[in-house]
């Protein structure tokens, strides 16, 4: 079972409390499930982080299938990796 974790936000401008009352209103949502729906949304538009930056990771994998794209497969994984190392 998933515990739920309250969260408590202070010092919240008086017209920002009303846009998001607002929002909720439109949305036909309670306040509580309006932000609810904006903290998820931020959330999964922010790529996750595990400790490194995956972003960049992509990216390098993209340059070196192109790099290496065409090879066969078959090729010794030592040689790649002093290539790839400069050795």
């Amino acid at each position: 079972m998933t515990q739920l974790t309250q969260l408590l936000i202070e010092d919240i401008e008086p017209t920002l409390i009303a846009k998001l009352e607002h929002m909720a209103d439109r949305n036909k949502r309670s306040l509580q499930e309006e932000l609810k729906s904006i903290l998820h949304q931020a959330a999964e538009s922010e790529p996750y982080r595990t400790g490194g930056d995956m972003v960049e990771f992509r990216e390098r994998i993209l340059r070196l299938r192109e790099k290496y794209a065409g090879r066969p497969s078959s090729v010794d994984s030592v040689e790649l990796l002093r290539e790839n190392r400069g050795w």
